[in-house]
């Protein structure tokens, strides 16, 4: 933990010291906000700082050179306010298409431990400039009381299988709240009255529902499901009329409260060099349980249904202990 620390250098008008390189993503820390993002080929990092909504940075700070260890950048920047601002990065490093390498500057990159993204924030309406992804600091302090999992036992388990927006959407599911978490609580009392013990939903993280969007014999059809993940670590914005982690937290404690387990499902198609992972999924479907973060005595868990098994989903899966702390 950062605490009682004092800047030792000034840039770009602001008070910084070197990071805790073991706090991923945008942390609040003691007198500010604690900035760490790795990347194998840059060359350098700069931090780029926005008003809310704003498309222009109205600060920009460099990662000095002492500020990086192996392929880590980590910055503590003092003064900051996490409902003040939102930021993204920005990366220079060698142009080498033919080898995947294609770094520029000018574009702005998101923090892939952001726990809250901004840019699709309505559903089905294309980004005003497209690609352009920022994030928000999440001050991940929900008070869970006494909140423990349901104890029961897999062979006893009634899974729903759920899309959080599908679930209530329509008009029919008579809720206040469509489409959201606090929808979803709303109906408790019918999936206990179905029967059903555990909630398994489809993937709530952010996602573009319009990055496969097309229109077909007049219909507008979108990426509905989710599973063209922007942020492994932030719910989808239009899934919540409240804060995003508390809401998905608040509908945690509802449904402990009533004797029901939640799990998340995850997946991915990610193709990449072949392990004896991928040449299992090849011939058979893929679905692995991982147990990411443990509440009181009990835990939650991810569902991971892989296409192709990459050591890329295993790497993801081994650190996904943050996306709970923030979701619940």
């Amino acid at each position: 933990m950062l605490r009682d620390l004092k800047p030792t250098d000034n840039v770009g008008g602001f008070d910084v010291r070197p990071g805790n390189f073991l706090l991923n993503g945008a942390t609040t820390v003691s007198g500010g906000v604690n900035f760490t993002i790795h990347s194998v080929y840059a060359v350098e990092c700069t931090l780029l700082l926005f008003r809310p909504y704003a498309k222009i940075p109205y600060a920009r700070l460099r990662f000095p050179d002492s500020y990086k260890i192996g392929n880590t950048y980590s910055m503590l920047v003092f003064g900051l306010d996490e409902i003040d601002f939102e930021y993204a990065y920005s990366f220079d490093g060698p142009y080498e298409p033919e080898k995947g390498i294609i770094f520029d500057k000018k574009k702005y990159i998101l923090d892939p431990y952001a726990k809250a993204v901004i840019g699709q924030s309505g559903w089905g309406k294309k980004q005003e400039h497209e690609g352009v992804y920022k994030a928000r600091v999440v001050n991940s302090d929900y008070d869970w009381g006494n909140c423990t999992q349901p104890k029961l036992p897999f062979e006893e388990l009634i899974i729903y299988e759920m899309h959080v927006r599908g679930f209530t959407q329509d008009g029919s599911s008579g809720v206040k709240n469509k489409g959201t978490f606090a929808g979803i609580r709303e109906k408790i009392p019918y999936l206990k009255e179905l029967g059903i013990n555990a909630v398994e939903m489809m993937p709530i993280f952010e996602f573009d529902e319009m990055g496969s969007y097309r229109n077909y014999d007049g219909r507008q059809l979108y990426d509905y499901w989710g599973y063209n993940t922007v942020c492994f670590f932030a719910m989808r914005a239009t899934t919540s009329i409240i804060t995003k982690a508390e809401s998905l937290n608040s509908l945690f404690v509802s449904f402990t409260k009533t004797e029901l387990k939640l799990s998340l499902m995850l997946y991915s198609t990610t193709r990449q060099r072949a392990t004896k992972w991928d040449r299992i999924s090849r011939s058979r479907a893929l679905t692995t349980t991982f147990t990411i973060c443990s509440l009181r005595t009990e835990s939650i868990t991810i569902s991971a249904v892989a296409a192709m098994f990459s050591t890329v989903i295993s790497r993801l899966c081994s650190s996904l202990y943050l996306t709970v702390c923030v979701i619940g």
